[in-house]
């Protein structure tokens, strides 16, 4: 029985502030076939290169040069062809994780070869500037609860489910510790003063829309305002839902 080839690919998610109450997603529209004219994450085929032969420890090893270093790069040179935006150059390369597997057997139409996607996601804290070019024929920053499963290409609404998983999911806990309707960012965390260990219960109001900090059993400390706890470090930078 004839195997059919197998293609990797890469897709990346973008989103801006997906933990607050508007959060949004880079997507493209399509230029080409196949699902020309829907939306879709910015990303294609990794790259295997050329290969070179060697010898390492007495044994020959094959390495492929000329093409994508990782599958992680792959996704980053796809998302700056179709949208200008590259991860390198705005210093969030280290904030990408990989976020999940798409390898169901029907996600693409094209029979040439069963693509399985390894999509990324990196979270940014304001929309970057995107022009389209390549395979799309628009790009821009859409609002992520606004989207439907018939307006994405391919299997990409299985990852937009599940960022607005994530979000509903982080809704709920902060409706949860939520005081008169203003969220909370509860931190414990024991620090040495004097030499003595004590604990510090970090509390978060919202005035204006800023994050003030409120920090009781400190002696002598008030309240300041801040965009990152000073105890666990966490972005407090997020809109009350």
């Amino acid at each position: 029985m004839p195997r059919t080839p197998i293609a990797l690919t890469a897709d990346m998610a973008v989103t801006v502030r997906l933990y607050s109450a508007a959060p949004k997603i880079l997507l493209i529209r399509r230029g080409i076939e196949p699902f020309k004219g829907k939306l879709a994450l910015p990303g294609g085929h990794v790259e295997a290169g050329v290969p070179d032969y060697g010898v390492s420890g007495g044994r020959q090893i094959t390495i492929f040069s000329n093409g994508d270093s990782s599958v992680a790069y792959a996704a980053n040179r796809e998302l700056c062809e179709e949208t200008g935006l590259s991860l390198y150059t705005h210093d969030h390369w280290k904030k990408v994780q990989l976020l999940k597997l798409l390898d169901g057997t029907g996600r693409d139409p094209r029979g040439d070869a069963r693509r399985i996607s390894a999509v990324f996601h990196v979270d940014l804290e304001q929309e970057a500037v995107v022009k389209a070019a390549d395979d799309a024929a628009e790009a821009s920053f859409i609002l992520l609860n606004s989207l439907l499963e018939h307006e994405m290409a391919f299997d990409h609404w299985l990852v937009i489910h599940a960022l607005q998983q994530r979000w509903l999911k982080m809704k709920e806990i902060w409706n949860a510790k939520a005081t008169g309707g203003i969220p909370a960012h509860e931190c414990r965390e024991y620090i040495n003063r004097e030499g003595q260990d004590r604990t510090y219960l970090v509390r978060v109001v919202w005035e204006d829309n800023h994050a003030v900090l409120w920090i009781d059993n400190g002696p002598g400390i008030g309240h300041i305002k801040t965009t990152h706890c000073p105890m666990c470090g966490a972005d407090l930078r997020v809109a009350p839902f």
